[in-house]
């Protein structure tokens, strides 16, 4: 049987470690790639996954990439080269939310705001400099971490992501959501949202860019309870969140548990109806359930041409991984 190779970001805790045992399961996937800011996090996820589905250390490799850092991304891409790896699917599953509390946006050395960074522009620079490395399998898969919060959570009364006003054209509007300079008191849901909704876009242009090579999808996980993705809010609210919040979403079916938001990766993997390029998350107003393809009516940047675009170019002018030797 052939195996298959699968990169996975952000997989040693929450949802991606989830996703990564679940894949050891399958013997199809024979090569399983732990992507992590460190080695020793790397190390104790392989460790984790091992005991509890018996596959060996030589099924598992480590990528030691820190998104808010070219330079790191730079060396992930040159690592994967001298490892000799080609990736059938890589799921771009790190990320969060780091508060600003009402205050600006942090922002890292690069210049982007560590929310985008961490998210988003860290992700595409190791995309692009796999592709360009030629470290894609023909009709590899893509997947994007999205959020539920792009589309709008009325529960929550969070609004869906839109564009900031004041600006000359869109590429200006979207330079400015990089770096975080289009807001002064942040909503941290809102840009949240915003943030993921370019990531998104982002998978609609690589699948408009590569229509016979790459399937790309954007799924959301879901409100899903065991993640990291508030680990940098302010005490109090995280507080809130985990042993309050949480809980009572989960009691009235709000919310899942971490295995759920990990299925929903597999099955952007595995499931070949899905739309290539399309957004998915929870049906309706939902933040549960079955994956659904987003409304255009409830986001209408998903279906904007200009607008899903500008977001290619945004990403070709990022900062770059260097093209490793093949």
């Amino acid at each position: 049987m052939n195996t298959k190779t699968i990169l996975i970001t952000g997989s040693n805790s929450g949802i991606g470690l989830e996703a990564a045992r679940k894949l050891a399961a399958k013997p199809e996937w024979g090569i399983i790639v732990l992507g992590a800011r460190s080695k020793a996090k790397a190390e104790a996820a392989r460790d984790n996954i091992m005991a509890t589905t018996g596959r060996s250390a030589d099924d598992f490799r480590n990528l030691i990439v820190d998104l808010v850092d070219p330079a790191s991304v730079q060396a992930a891409v040159q690592d994967v080269a001298q490892q000799g790896l080609r990736f059938d699917a890589v799921v771009l599953n790190a990320g969060g939310m780091p508060s600003a509390n009402g205050g600006e946006l942090q922002k890292v050395p690069s210049g982007q705001s560590k929310l985008f960074a961490m998210n988003v522009g860290g992700h595409a620079a190791l995309v692009n400099g796999l592709l360009e490395g030629g470290h894609f399998s023909e009709h590899a898969t893509v997947v994007f971490a999205a959020s539920e919060a792009s589309r709008g959570i009325p529960m929550m009364m969070a609004k869906a992501a839109k564009l900031p006003d004041g600006y000359a054209d869109v590429d200006a509007a979207l330079d400015a959501i990089v770096t975080g300079d289009h807001v002064q008191k942040v909503d941290d849901m809102y840009e949240y949202g915003l943030v993921k909704l370019l990531g998104a876009v982002w998978m609609t242009e690589l699948a408009h860019r590569h229509p016979s090579s790459l399937r790309a999808i954007a799924v959301s996980p879901g409100m899903t309870g065991g993640t990291n993705a508030m680990a940098e809010m302010p005490s109090l609210m995280k507080t809130m969140m985990t042993w309050v919040m949480l809980p009572m979403m989960s009691l009235f079916g709000m919310a899942h548990k971490v295995g759920n938001g990990a299925d929903r990766y597999l099955q952007a993997l595995e499931d070949e109806s899905l739309v290539n390029g399309g957004f998915y998350a929870s049906p309706g107003s939902k933040l549960t359930g079955p994956l659904t393809l987003q409304s255009t009516t409830a986001q209408p940047l998903l279906n904007d041409e200009p607008f899903i675009r500008a977001v290619g170019r945004l990403m070709d002018r990022l900062p770059q991984a260097p093209v490793a030797a093949k």
